[in-house]
């Protein structure tokens, strides 16, 4: 049996869409992969979206280790496709 010792939390500058207690991983992955067409849409609305997977919690306080995190601000949608752009510093 996994070990609850994980949470998800997502938000926009709107509101708090989801802020679990603590959850297995599997069920963390699993309300990512659902979560990301809502994502992609505040992307394109400017809702400034915000997504995490936390891991290794002992408590639902214990906000240290991310394992996926992204953020609308370092996002595009291009062609109904979602991209995070990052910035690599060349000189």
């Amino acid at each position: 049996m996994e070990e609850k010792n994980c949470a998800f939390q997502y938000a926009t500058t709107r509101n708090i869409v989801a802020n679990t207690d603590l959850i297995t991983l599997s069920e963390a992955e699993e309300m990512w992969k659902n979560h990301l067409p809502k994502f992609k849409q505040d992307v394109m609305d400017g809702s400034d979206p915000e997504m995490c997977i936390w891991i290794d919690m002992k408590d639902s306080a214990d906000y240290h280790t991310s394992i996926k995190h992204i953020h609308g601000s370092d996002c595009v949608v291009e062609g109904g496709a979602l991209y995070e752009v990052t910035k690599k510093y060349i000189g």
